[in-house]
């Protein structure tokens, strides 16, 4: 489902580590275009596990 948009990130990630010089470096990140995944408007998972990650979130948000 996310994996030719996974692909596509990856492949322009490997564009950057081939640049040599900073004029190189500055094309292609200037190039760069991460793909948006998309997400479902319902979710269909475990409810264990979204309420697992609702209440990470929370706990983190009441540290910061």
């Amino acid at each position: 489902m996310y994996e030719a948009s996974v692909q596509d990130d990856l492949y322009q990630l490997y564009a950057l580590q081939k640049c040599e010089h900073f004029s190189q470096w500055q094309e292609v990140i200037t190039g760069i275009n991460f793909k948006n995944i998309g997400r479902a408007k319902k979710y269909e998972g475990s409810e264990q596990k979204k309420d697992a990650v609702k209440s990470g979130r929370d706990r983190k948000r009441t540290r910061s």
